[in-house]
């Protein structure tokens, strides 16, 4: 008797759970298409929606992949996503910091290549007091290669040419030193770019080999990620949708990425990639230790105090170690965006991350936090 009414309850709730999820799925997809309905010249939105406790990864598209309208967009297309590369190199520092081959408050004197360590002190640069730490933080009084006069020149004048990590290397640090490290906080992609050439020193391997292996691609299914145009493109990957930036008359298919490419961003994902990538991290699963997650959310203190609200907006927000904490809507959330209209937040009180990509990247800020606040309200 109880062996038939178990054959007959178990799959009656396993019909109610998939239909439950179903459901949701359906409304997430219902809230992409009203939002695109209320911003159409999003030209394109895409979200991945990871929340593997309630049996839901889901990815849905609507709108088109270019400016033009004449190809649509689908769910499982990559794009650039910019700078939240940050947190990839971020993640790989601190799985190194794990293995014990970096301290989070080691000096980077010994750990740059001769060359960068060589033109940082010629400019007046003491790479004693630099640490690791104030790099991933955004405090170590270096300042911006892309703020510089002539990358700005150059990216206008020639959208094509093809960048070096060194050259833009160089335009920061001969610009001097901005701050005394740890005074200040200041949003450079130039510390990032110095990350990834301390991970080459200290792997023996190319910086993209290395985060590849430290975050586990492989490992996470992670099957279209890759550093656009530095590594092949997966197979079975789907063409890149075009992203635009209108206020700078950019198109991401007229401009190389290598203005945008070694660490501070550079990595191309599907949403569901991204998705995938940012649950993993924030459940641990990417860490050997547990405790490594609660490194990342380390506040390095600045001597001036953290005057974030000058980069982030209005919004109450904590740069930690590649990632960002601010309220939202009575959640918590923890996040990065990225320059052509991206952006993950990861709800711990949901353990769910949701994935944003708007093809106009001028739209994004009218989409974001609506679109972001409903499927919330539905993930609670």
């Amino acid at each position: 008797m109880n062996y038939r009414i178990a054959s007959f309850i178990i799959p009656l709730i396993l019909f109610f759970g998939c239909t439950k999820h179903q459901k949701k799925e359906e409304s997430f997809q219902a809230i992409i298409e009203s939002s695109f309905k209320e911003h159409p010249d999003a030209i394109g939105i895409m979200v991945h929606v990871e929340a593997p406790k309630q049996g839901i990864s889901w990815s849905g598209a609507v709108g088109y992949s270019n400016w033009d309208k004449t190809d649509t967009i689908e769910a499982d297309q990559p794009a650039l996503i910019a700078s939240i590369t940050k947190n990839y190199v971020a993640v790989s520092i601190l799985r190194l910091i794990e293995q014990e081959k970096l301290d989070l408050f080691q000096s980077i004197d010994k750990l740059l290549s001769e060359r960068t360590s060589t033109l940082m002190k010629q400019y007046g640069f003491e790479l004693e007091p630099i640490k690791v730490a104030h790099l991933l933080a955004h405090k170590s009084g270096i300042p911006g290669h892309t703020r510089s006069k002539e990358f700005q020149e150059k990216v206008k004048t020639e959208p094509m040419y093809r960048w070096t990590r060194d050259e833009q290397i160089n335009l920061a640090i001969t610009q001097g030193p901005r701050n005394p490290p740890g005074t200040r906080f200041y949003y450079t992609d130039t510390n990032y770019l110095l990350l990834t050439e301390i991970l080459e020193q200290v792997t023996g391997k190319e910086y993209y080999d290395a985060i590849k292996d430290l975050v586990g691609y492989k490992k996470f299914g992670l099957n279209s990620t890759w550093f656009y145009s530095l590594e092949a493109i997966p197979d079975n990957t789907k063409t890149l949708i075009h992203q635009y930036v209108p206020e700078n008359n950019e198109d991401s298919y007229a401009i190389d990425n290598s203005f945008d490419l070694f660490g501070g961003g550079g990595i191309a994902a599907t949403t569901r990639d991204l998705g995938k990538y940012a649950y993993n991290v924030f459940q641990g699963n990417v860490f050997d230790n547990q405790k490594t997650v609660e490194l990342m959310l380390t506040d390095i203190k600045t001597s001036e105090g953290d005057p974030h609200e000058d980069y982030i907006g209005e919004i109450p927000c904590e740069y930690y170690l590649g990632i960002q904490e601010c309220g939202f809507d009575g959640l918590n959330s923890y996040w990065h965006a990225g320059y052509w209209g991206t952006i993950f937040r990861y709800f711990p009180d949901l353990e769910a991350s949701v994935v944003l990509y708007v093809v106009n990247e001028s739209e994004f800020a009218y989409i974001e936090l609506d679109l972001m606040k409903q499927i919330t309200e539905l993930l609670k």
